[in-house]
């Protein structure tokens, strides 16, 4: 495609024209990313080349599957929002509003069967929101580029001087979800430069200003640590310069003429160089300078430019809708070709980008006349006087033990015995849950008993290992004088060739936890509960457990009702349900519980849970099967309405042990979660978790971040598995059974 001069009848240079720039180039870079977004570079190379069109989602893209060629994504979406907010406010964003309008988004994608849903800082911060946390602090984590990524209609409604002004007014819209230094910075830069250039600023000078932006709004939210963003957009910008010279388009056309290589061979290495060094990922350090780098590289070539971008991998949608915000910015619209502009509007018929442009310009021309509203005036970081808030992480109420686990040929018939290999002992149980969250990087905690003996000092040790806090302290003498017995409890357990474990518990003092234990243990509003069934089976421990849910109220609270759960008291389970938000269970539990199927939607099993009211914390049922994957079952109105179904398919692997493959699905699951990714996503990544971990030997294998990552690349999307939705089973694995276990 090329560009024509005048597509819309409009002078390039004008100020109209630069305003719907920067909201189509932002809408075509993102468009241009949705099929290759969170695919590794070299596979977008292999596959398309060089991106010069726009192409659907293939079949294996983990977010966009099944979105056609041209559709835009999140970034686009929100962006609108934002402005739409910005017009109706006056130029001030209602925190409220805003997290209804990307819930009711988020809402309305989930019903279209996307995947493509809230970023993991959005999400925390709006969920914190349903759950009655002050807006002060909602956004207290969020560091990602959610914020730059939706922020260009405040770049076309603010004009750049004062530059302190512009900067206020992102960090005000950003607060609500993205309300620290990093994001801050990173939106402060991409609005800058995108006010810069509808002023009339080149792409040198805008990125210029973007990164004193960067440096102003670093003053503004809270401190996260990670790297300087004005600093690592310098840095990209002389990755730029030192291969091409100070005047970049003119460098890359002498590269040309000279013979040392075609112009566009040039910008690949460079944008090799990018992807490699700068990074391409959704942290905001990463990915802002990476559209300023391609800004500035393609200086001269809006449309090359957004197609390059897409062309990154990682979060390249949002780098390409960065990029071409800023490069629409500084051209105009006429700089994009008439074709693709034309075909953007075919598969989003809904935008009306120049509509919303000059309703953001005409804010621009009242900000110039009137002062600056009170509200941006205000410092925005936490009042000294309310403490801040804390991350998020696991808190596990119950037991960790130690496993005694040991392979055997076969099991013993009654009365017999058998030669069995070495004995292996290992904190287990709970802990495993633990592990498998702490490796994702989530925080971990256990509200249980802990032992004095040696079973106790392994525990103990174990749960130092992964810097898990033990909220619940008893002195060895109360131990001894008033509960037997004295330690932690085990479980033995046999593991047969073919993988699959027998086990035999014996419980500790993890059974005996009493009220005054947990008199004192509290959660935060970001905390993730979890309880196993196996603790409200004991006798003590159970009814403990309970009432403590009563009294603490936890926003979230994960149940896995465990292979005994029809042994468990009736009304102390209904207890338990009416505050489960998250109920993960294997096929024979579900059975159990409620007499279904994995991959059969059970709207009365949902109406018990307590999200099953509450559409912000919406009820989910995890049914998981072994190597048929997993069913994400979820209430999508009040008790009795539609029930939404998402099938997780896992690549066959040939488990050597399935010992805590529940476990690691578990403590994944609920990492994932915590990190703010849709409920979708989170349960395709659990189930490939549970699938390496079968890989291990031992109860405890779950991966790191890293290798999830890996494995999530080598195992792609398996060729036979169940599309969403289906029930088709896929081929069965070795790791056939994943029942849980102390």
């Amino acid at each position: 495609m090329t560009a024509p001069t005048d597509p819309f009848g409009v002078e390039p240079a004008g100020r109209a024209d630069r305003a719907h720039g920067a909201l189509l180039g932002l809408a075509l870079g993102d468009a241009l990313g949705m099929p290759t977004q969170l695919l590794p570079r070299a596979l977008v190379r292999e596959r398309w080349g060089r991106i010069d069109r726009f192409y659907p989602a293939p079949d294996d893209n983990p977010v966009s599957r099944g979105t056609p060629a041209g559709r835009v994504t999140d970034d686009t979406d929100q962006a609108v929002i934002v402005g739409e907010l910005l017009v109706a406010g006056g130029g001030l964003v209602d925190p409220a509003e805003l997290g209804r309008r990307l819930l009711a988004w988020h809402a309305s994608m989930q019903a279209q069967g996307s995947l493509d849903l809230l970023g993991p800082s959005t999400m925390r911060a709006v969920q914190a929101l349903a759950a009655g946390t002050p807006v002060e602090q909602t956004g207290r984590w969020g560091d990602t580029n959610g914020a730059a990524m939706r922020v260009a209609p405040v770049g076309i409604a603010c004009p750049p001087a004062p530059l302190e002004t512009l900067v206020a007014a992102v960090a005000d819209v950003d607060r609500l979800t993205h309300d620290t230094q990093i994001a801050n910075a990173g939106a402060g830069a991409i609005a800058a430069a995108v006010s810069a250039g509808i002023d009339g600023a080149s792409v040198e000078q805008a990125l210029d200003l973007a990164m004193a932006a960067a440096e102003a709004g670093a003053e503004h939210g809270h401190a996260t640590a990670g790297a300087d963003v004005a600093a690592r957009i310098a840095w990209a910008l002389d990755l730029v310069r030192a291969r091409l010279g100070d005047s970049v388009g003119d460098s890359v056309a002498d590269s040309a003429a000279g013979g040392r290589a075609d112009g566009e061979d040039v910008r690949e290495e460079v944008l090799d160089t990018v992807a490699r060094l700068v990074g391409t990922g959704v942290a905001t350090q990463e990915a802002v300078p990476a559209a300023c780098a391609v800004a500035l590289l393609y200086a001269d070539d809006p449309w090359g430019g957004v197609c390059a971008a897409a062309a990154l991998g990682g979060d390249c949608d949002t780098i390409a809708a960065m990029a071409g915000a800023i490069l629409g910015a500084t051209h105009g619209a006429g700089a994009f070709p008439v074709e693709a502009v034309r075909e953007l509007a075919a598969a989003n018929p809904e935008l009306h980008l120049d509509r919303l442009a000059q309703q953001l310009l005409t804010l621009r021309d009242r900000a110039a006349d009137q002062p600056l509203p009170q509200r941006l005036t205000k410092p925005l970081a936490q009042p000294a006087d309310q403490p801040p808030e804390q991350p998020a992480r696991l808190v596990l109420v119950g037991s960790v033990i130690v496993d005694l686990m040991t392979e055997v040929p076969h099991l013993p018939t009654k009365g017999a015995d058998v030669l069995a290999g070495p004995l292996v002992a290992q904190a287990g149980g709970g802990y495993n849950v633990l592990v498998a969250a702490h490796r994702l990087g989530l925080a971990v905690a256990l509200a249980g008993r802990v032992g004095s003996g040696p079973t106790g000092s392994r525990i103990r040790a174990a749960l130092a290992e992964i810097g898990a806090e033990v909220l619940v302290e008893v002195a060895d003498v109360m131990v001894r004088k008033v509960y037997q017995p004295t330690d932690s409890g085990s479980c033995v357990g046999f593991v047969e060739p073919d993988g699959e474990r027998t086990f035999v518990t014996s419980p500790g003092v993890e059974s005996l936890l009493r009220p005054t234990d947990l008199g004192a243990v509290d959660v935060r509003a970001t905390d993730w509960v979890y309880l196993s069934g196996y603790d409200l089976l004991y006798p003590v421990s159970g009814p403990t457990i309970a009432d403590w849910l009563d009294r603490v109220a936890p926003t979230h609270l994960v149940l896995d009702p465990g292979p005994l759960v029809d042994q468990i008291d009736p009304d102390l389970l209904d207890r338990v349900l009416r505050r489960t938000t998250v109920l993960t269970a294997n096929a024979r539990e579900l059975a159990l519980l409620a007499d279904r199927t994995p991959d059969d939607p059970d709207q009365p099993l949902l109406a018990r849970l307590a999200g099953a009211e509450r559409p912000l914390r919406q009820a989910m049922v995890i049914a998981r099967d072994g190597a048929r994957g997993a069913w994400l079952h979820r209430a999508t109105s009040s008790v009795g309405g539609a029930d939404a179904t998402h099938h997780a398919p896992v690549p066959p692997v040939e488990a050597v042990d399935t010992t805590g493959a529940g476990d690691t699905h578990t403590g994944a699951l609920i990492a994932l979660l915590a990190q703010g990714l849709p409920a979708e996503v989170a349960v395709d990544r659990a189930g490939l978790a549970a699938a390496w971990s079968v890989t291990r030997r031992g109860s405890a294998t779950a991966p790191t971040s890293a290798e999830l990552a890996a494995f999530a690349q080598v195992a792609g999307s398996p060729a036979t598995a169940p599309q969403r939705g289906s029930t088709q089973p896929a081929p069965r694995t070795h790791h056939e059974r994943e029942d849980g276990h102390r």
